[in-house]
């Protein structure tokens, strides 16, 4: 999984090992590459006295530079009256404008105590898109956000504002309308204050939740129309990590990291772009499960049509101390064809394979394929060594018997894409053995072509 570039953290609720975290966000992902964790949600920052959790703000922003950009949430009153907060108590003027006094009042707290943090503002009050098309409602928000922008610019101004709301059903019909009415109120405000408006928004995916079971489709749904919506600085979904867990003590656990794999992958064909992670104590155990990434699922041989019933093959005598990367090569492969379709990726795998059986081989001669589209396949897997060909170190022992090879699905000189890259790289994280590439090992050949011989020499596998 590729952690968030924004990460969530509730200040008033830290978690036991906040130290740790930080830590490991220092060591492993603040350098270059698709790790690096670049921003911080600090949300609930105090309580709803208007008290800012100062023992633990201190611990997160004592140390600088650990983030680029601080995100400062602040703390919500309770809501009494009947109904949801979110509808309920929106509508109640008083309710509104008491939450609106406390988060300016937390927000100066905040940047009179930190006034070297690079300070941009996250608005804690969320809200059930599904429900915009009420009307009252729709001028309740609107008025709330706007007053959020003025009193957010008068604290400083040209800041990006980073909001975070929900859904709790399928988008009704006509609903990108009205929110593309309240999104060009808010940016017609900023620019009237000469300042930037509602920039970021991170879409909840809403996962995770006992009462609530919507399918990823709903997400990808959602996220098409709230980004068509408005232009945004910054735009995506809200990658939930939790799952509600009666057992443990607050309620809730890190979800399993199987499904939260599944659900990158989904977005990830789907076109959804993932922008923040909730919350950093859930994040970190999945993360650090394996202590790396978690590894992509991949598709058995019966998934992608294999003859060869190569999950029922006795596990060989081979102990792999590498991985050998190569390509399919060919003419069919030429020019920059890319394969989006799972279905091509299979439709190649089993060509290759009736190819290799033609030669007497016992099957498809690699261990695993990765295609255009990251999925990730199981060919000989883990039972039985490779074919790939001679010996690099020399220690008598040929490669075939000790290297685990890996087929990206696609030749000549096109180019692997981000998502192919990814999965190699999360995949090698579950055996950090060296990597070489199949003309290491054989010499007269062009495989995998000059792209990923040059990505594996350089060590970009790694990042």
């Amino acid at each position: 999984m590729l952690p968030p570039l924004t990460l969530f953290l509730q200040a008033a609720y830290p978690p036991d090992n906040l130290d740790r975290i930080l830590e490991h966000i220092r060591s492993d992902h603040r350098g270059t590459g698709p790790n690096r964790v670049a921003n911080l949600v600090l949300d609930t920052t105090g309580t709803p006295d208007g008290q800012l959790a100062t023992t633990v703000l201190d611990r997160v922003l004592g140390a600088a530079g650990l983030f680029d950009n601080v995100f400062v949430g602040t703390a919500t009153l309770p809501w009494q009256g009947p109904g949801s907060p979110y509808r309920e108590g929106m509508l109640d003027a008083g309710f509104r404008w008491g939450n609106l006094t406390l988060q300016r009042s937390m927000w100066e707290r905040f940047v009179e105590r930190y006034p070297a943090v690079v300070t941009h503002w996250y608005v804690t009050y969320e809200a059930a898109l599904n429900w915009w098309g009420e009307p009252a409602l729709r001028a309740a928000y609107e008025a709330y956000l706007i007053q959020t922008l003025r009193d957010s610019t008068g604290i400083i101004p040209g800041r990006a504002i980073f909001w975070s709301p929900a859904f709790w059903s399928p988008p009704p019909y006509g609903i990108g309308v009205h929110l593309t009415r309240t999104f060009s109120a808010i940016a017609a405000e900023a620019v009237r204050l000469g300042t930037r408006g509602l920039d970021w928004l991170a879409l909840q995916d809403m996962q995770g939740r006992r009462w609530l079971n919507l399918p990823y489709q709903t997400v990808a749904d959602w996220s098409r129309i709230v980004n068509q919506s408005h232009r945004f600085a910054a735009f995506g979904v809200n990658l939930e990590l939790f799952e509600e867990d009666p057992a443990a003590l607050t309620g809730h656990a890190p979800a399993d990291p199987v499904e939260v794999s599944k659900r990158v992958r989904f977005y990830r064909t789907a076109g959804v772009p993932i922008l923040a992670g909730f919350e950093a104590r859930y994040w970190y155990p999945i993360h650090d499960l394996l202590g790396a990434p978690v590894a992509p699922i991949q598709v058995s041989p019966a998934g992608w049509g294999a003859t060869v019933p190569y999950d029922t093959w006795p596990i060989g005598n081979w102990r792999p101390d590498k991985w050998v990367v190569h390509y399919g090569g060919g003419a069919i492969f030429a020019g920059n064809l890319n394969y989006p379709s799972q279905d091509r990726e299979k439709a190649t795998l089993r060509s290759w394979e009736r190819y290799h059986l033609s030669k007497g081989w016992r099957g498809i001669a690699y261990n695993y394929a990765i295609g255009q589209s990251g999925n990730l396949y199981r060919l000989r897997g883990e039972r039985r060594s490779a074919a790939t060909s001679g010996d690099i170190e020399p220690d008598g022992i040929p490669e075939n018997s000790e290297a685990r090879a890996v087929v990206f699905i696609l030749g000549g000189t096109q180019r692997p894409s981000e998502a192919a890259l990814l999965t190699f790289r999360r995949f090698w994280q579950t055996d950090r053995k060296p990597a070489i590439v199949h003309k290491d090992v054989k010499g007269d050949t062009a495989c995998p072509g000059v792209f990923l011989t040059g990505w594996v020499h350089e060590g970009r596998y790694k990042l």
